[in-house]
């Protein structure tokens, strides 16, 4: 890892068996020519148009539909500390704040272990 053993290091161990359990994808593409509906499609695993995010940076988002959970929820479900260190997330759906979405606003509100 290129920041191992530097003051930016964190031991993921339960992160780094997951990505070593995926699969590795090296070439991609977008459904989407803008960021937020991306970022929605990403947040979500749902394509944008699915989940109502149709415009970039609409004023009437819509609200993910019932039964889709963001991503940041599950992993926090399944005990992970999540946190997004940037002002803002760049969703175009709801919820969209980052107190919404994430446990915390830094890697460094994580309880130890």
């Amino acid at each position: 890892m290129p920041w191992e053993g530097s003051k930016f290091s964190i031991h993921t161990p339960h992160v780094d068996q997951l990505a070593s359990e995926g699969i590795r994808y090296e070439t991609g593409f977008t459904t989407s020519p803008v960021c937020s509906t991306s970022h929605s499609a990403m947040m979500t695993g749902f394509h944008q148009n699915y989940i109502g995010a149709h415009q970039h940076h609409a004023t009437n988002m819509n609200l993910i539909p019932h039964g889709i959970r963001p991503i940041p929820h599950l992993l926090a479900d399944a005990g992970y500390f999540t946190c997004i260190m940037s002002r803002k997330t760049d969703c175009n759906c709801l919820p969209d704040k980052r107190d919404e979405l994430f446990t915390g606003k830094d890697w460094s509100e994580r309880k130890p272990g």
